[in-house]
């Protein structure tokens, strides 16, 4: 039979190299790692980053020194003239427009990576940075100040050496030492874990059984439960243990008796209240995690002006610190752009007021004081809630109005946060699907009026219509597990979250009439 042999294609580099590093973060830490195989003691990462983010504003002084005269005359096509001899962004320019700016800005933007080690001569390049699979590290595994190197041989394993790296650097091949590695280590947990969990069980026992023993609650919730089963719920009060307890208790004066062994009215009522701060606790655990899930929600829809503003977070009081060092240093007030330290002031009260908005937005329903229902004026606190809004939907180029019809004096018994949950699962929907438009102008309306029973508050915007499959059925669309966005976007729960809070209020929702857009109806019962 004819031998065959493998060939490598040139993708094979790719696939070995570049892919199974997914990220800027992934390569970064590679060329530190290098540094500390290499004996440095010191690894300067120096961001030089005239463009961050593509500006509003930038004078031509920057363009001219910055910039080579292609892509200048490039992205003069999306700037005009303003009154000091800069250059500002032309109004109305399309997402394409933006990542046409991006492509050329981000050009100039450089990461720097210098060490102190010992660095490499052209034969070491050759021979083991270019060469794919070299066995270089694990032959000489030690540095020359004797550091084990990072690589196939691993920090560490100098002794833990049949375990190796995979080729992706993302784990441990499974051979069977590393089984053996993993039935140590969980083995070790498992001991740990019981002798941790020993003392807890213990107390739990004893709980539970002082509480089976001598807590009335307990016991009066028990005979509850035993009559019930009992009697059935259709029996009359005249069955029910309380009842007992005032028919054949009178004159007792401590409030037992010898035939029903029953309790005190005092113990009843702390009874009942018990059971109503559990509903009360329960119900405000609950409103805490929807509210928490539009957070996360409010986060993923905003993620892309989030994910611009990271990475300012970790480096920029470092970088300011070193601009004016060095302006200190050099006495020069005017060090040019690349110490120039109020650019990183400016990205920061940018990123500051993004991180503020978010906050409020996700975290103002959340406060204990705005989870207990009680009496507000509705059409204020709807109207607070959309000014905290406004600022981050200005963000998506979506306008929002408020048409209160209410009288500002009338009240309604409401908790706040749950005014929060219906108003925000709305907004969040509204977003997505404006930005899924290519409509010039994303409006989103709500208006409330008042009736002789009943508040009417509508919701809508300018966005898609609903769905098709929901057309014949559209209430399904308040359904758990129901949605219209895309599979790997949508939950379901936004919108079931919402009834489930209206109807708390023996208030009923449906999808509006509306011939354009989409839009909800809801009315809050008085």
């Amino acid at each position: 039979m004819e031998r065959i042999n493998f060939e490598v294609g040139a993708k094979a580099a790719r696939l070995i190299g570049r892919e199974n590093i997914t990220d800027v973060d992934g390569a970064l830490i590679e060329l530190i790692k290098n540094a500390y195989d290499a004996d440095a003691s010191c690894v300067c990462v120096w961001f030089d980053m005239p463009f961050p983010y593509v500006p509003t504003e930038v004078s031509a002084h920057k363009l001219q020194q910055i910039l080579n005269e292609k892509d200048r005359d490039s992205i003069l096509a999306y700037y005009e003239k303003d009154d000091q001899e800069g250059f500002q962004k032309k109004e109305g320019l399309t997402e394409e427009d933006n990542i046409r700016l991006r492509v050329i800005f981000s050009k100039y933007n450089r990461l720097i990576v210098a060490d102190n080690g010992v660095g490499m001569s052209l034969s070491d390049v050759k021979t083991k940075w270019m060469y794919i699979g070299t066995s270089d590290k694990e032959v000489n595994y030690r540095s020359e100040k004797g550091r084990i190197k990072t690589g196939e041989k691993g920090i560490g394993r100098e002794q833990n050496p049949a375990l190796y790296d995979m080729a992706n650097r993302e784990g441990l091949t499974q051979n069977d030492e590393y089984h053996i590695f993993v039935d140590i280590l969980q083995e070790a947990i498992h001991v740990f874990e019981t002798d941790r969990q020993g003392f807890y069980r213990e107390y739990m026992r004893w709980h539970d059984e002082i509480e089976k023993t001598f807590g009335v609650d307990a016991n009066i919730r028990a005979d509850a439960v035993a009559n019930m089963e009992v009697t059935g719920r259709t029996k009359s009060y005249e069955n029910s243990p309380a009842n007992d307890f005032k028919e054949e208790d009178e004159g007792n004066s401590n409030g037992y008796n010898g035939k029903h062994n029953k309790y005190t009215d005092k113990e009843y009522q702390e009874t009942v209240y018990n059971l109503m701060m559990e509903v009360k606790e329960v119900l405000n655990a609950k409103q805490i995690l929807q509210m928490l899930s539009s957070s996360g929600l409010i986060l993923n829809t905003f993620f892309h002006e989030f994910k611009g503003d990271q990475a300012h977070y970790g480096s920029r009081a470092a970088q300011l610190k070193h601009r004016i060092n060095y302006m200190i240093e050099n006495e020069n007030l005017h060090p040019g752009v690349v110490f120039d330290p109020f650019i990183i002031i400016d990205k920061m009260e940018s990123t500051d007021e993004m991180l503020a908005l978010w906050l409020n937005v996700a975290m103002e329903g959340t406060r204990k004081e705005k989870l207990n229902s009680k009496q507000v004026y509705l059409g204020k606190e709807i109207a607070k809630i959309i000014k905290i809004w406004k600022e981050l939907l200005a963000s998506k180029d979506i306008l929002i109005e408020l048409n209160d019809d209410t009288d500002p004096e009338v009240m309604y018994t409401i908790a706040i946060a749950d005014l929060y949950i219906i108003l925000n699962n709305f907004l969040l929907n509204s977003v997505y699907f404006l930005e899924k438009t290519k409509n010039p102008e994303r409006r989103i309306n709500i208006m409330l009026k008042e009736q002789e029973n009943y508040f009417y508050l509508n919701l809508w915007n300018n966005g898609p219509e609903l769905d098709e499959k929901f057309k014949d059925v559209q209430n399904r669309i308040f359904e758990l597990g129901e949605t219209s966005k895309d599979q790997e976007e949508g939950t379901g729960i936004g919108l079931w979250i919402t009834r489930e809070t209206v109807e708390r209020y023996d208030g009923m929702i449906e999808v509006s009439g509306q011939e354009q857009g989409f839009g909800l109806d809801i009315y809050l019962k008085k």
